[in-house]
C-alpha cells in the first residue's frame, strides 16, 4: 500500500487502478462471443485477480475522497460488463444483481466490520483494537471531511444497531470426525415405483424389508408436513415399540425439506436420550436422506452438524 503524508490514498488508488486495468485486459482476452470462458469462469477470475486487489486494505483507504472511490466503482462496472456480456448502457445495479456482487461501498463496510469483529478475540492491548476504541469520540466534518477508519466502525455499529462486535469462536467436536458412525441409507423401496403399485402393496413390501433386514431394530417413523393455507409447518416422530409420539410446531414458511430434516433430528435425540443401540429411522424424504448420506446440504448445514453430533 502507498501511504502519503495526509493519508489521501490518492497514489495508492491510482496505482490500484493501473494494476486492475491490466487484469481487465486479461479478462477481455480470454472471452469471446463464440469462444472463450463462460460467465462463471470469468467471475472467478474477476474475484481472484481484480476484487482481491480492491479488497486489500480497503478498511484503511475507505477514508479516501468519494471521487477517488468512484474510480474503483468504474473498474468493477467494466469487469462485470465483460463477465456478463452486457450492453454498453446496462446499469451497474443490474449487473450486480445478475452476478450477485455487492457494491464496493457495501463490501468495504462489510470487510471493515469483519476485521473489527476478528480483533475482539485479541487481547485488549492489541494496537489496532486500542486505536479503534480511542476513535469512539465526536469528530467535526469541517476539520475532517471523512471520519477515520476507527470511527467508521463505531458509526456502522450505531447505524446497524450492533451493541458489540464479537467474532464467533471455533468450537471443536468432542470426538474426531473419522470416528463418527457411517450413516447407512437403504433406498430399496425406490425400486418398487410409485405409480405402478398401490399404497397397500407398497406398505406390505416395506414391512417385508423391515422384517427381513431390521427385525431386531427399533422402528422410528418420521414425517414433516406443510400446509398450503395458512402456511404452517410441523414435524412428527412415532415409535410404536416404545409407545412414543412427539410433534413439533415449526416456524411458518419452512420448507418441506426443513420439516423432514427436523423430524429426523428429533428422532436422533430420542435415540440418544433413551440409549437405543439398534434403531432404524423410516422417512419418505429422499432429499434429506441423500444429504445425510453425502454429508452435503445447500440450505441446512447447521442441521447436518447437529446430526453428526447426535450420531
Amino acid at each position: 500500500m502507498y501511504y502519503d503524508q495526509n493519508l489521501t490514498w490518492k497514489q495508492h488508488i491510482n496505482e490500484l487502478i493501473i494494476r486492475c486495468n491490466r487484469d481487465l485486459t486479461l479478462l477481455k482476452n480470454i472471452k469471446g462471443l463464440k469462444w472463450g470462458a463462460d460467465q462463471d469462469t470469468l467471475l472467478i477470475i474477476y474475484r481472484a485477480l481484480i476484487r482481491s486487489k480492491i479488497d486489500y486494505g480497503c478498511q484503511l483507504y475507505a477514508t479516501a475522497n468519494i471521487t477517488l472511490l468512484k474510480e474503483l466503482d468504474k473498474i468493477q462496472t467494466q469487469a462485470l460488463k465483460i463477465c456478463t456480456s452486457s450492453r454498453k448502457h446496462t446499469s451497474k445495479e443490474e449487473m450486480q444483481i445478475l452476478t450477485g456482487e455487492s457494491p464496493l461501498s457495501l463490501r468495504r463496510e462489510e470487510l471493515t466490520l469483519r476485521y473489527a469483529a476478528r480483533l475482539s478475540i485479541h487481547q485488549a492491548n492489541h494496537p489496532t483494537r486500542m486505536t479503534i476504541n480511542k476513535c469512539n469520540i465526536p469528530f467535526s466534518r469541517k476539520l475532517v471531511p471523512r471520519p477515520p477508519s476507527g470511527k467508521i466502525v463505531h458509526i456502522l455499529c450505531k447505524e446497524m444497531e450492533i451493541d458489540k462486535l464479537q467474532a464467533e469462536t471455533i468450537t471443536f467436536p468432542d470426538k474426531t470426525p473419522w470416528k463418527n458412525k457411517v450413516v447407512k441409507i437403504n433406498t430399496t423401496a425406490l425400486n418398487f415405483g410409485s405409480k405402478e403399485i398401490n399404497p397397500h402393496e407398497m406398505r406390505s413390501k416395506i414391512q417385508q424389508i423391515l422384517e427381513e433386514n431390521y427385525k431386531d431394530y427399533t422402528k422410528i417413523y418420521t414425517d414433516g408436513s406443510k400446509a398450503t393455507s395458512p402456511y404452517k409447518t410441523s414435524a412428527a416422530v412415532v415409535i410404536p415399540d416404545l409407545k412414543i409420539k412427539t410433534g413439533s410446531r415449526l416456524p411458518d414458511l419452512c420448507s418441506v425439506y426443513t420439516t423432514e430434516f427436523w423430524a429426523i433430528l428429533e428422532a436422533l435425540k430420542i435415540i440418544a436420550d433413551n440409549k437405543i443401540h439398534k434403531a432404524i429411522i423410516i422417512s419418505d424424504s429422499l432429499s434429506v436422506l441423500k444429504s445425510l448420506e453425502t454429508g452435503q446440504s445447500k440450505g441446512r448445514e447447521n442441521f447436518l452438524k447437529k446430526s453428526k453430533t447426535r450420531n
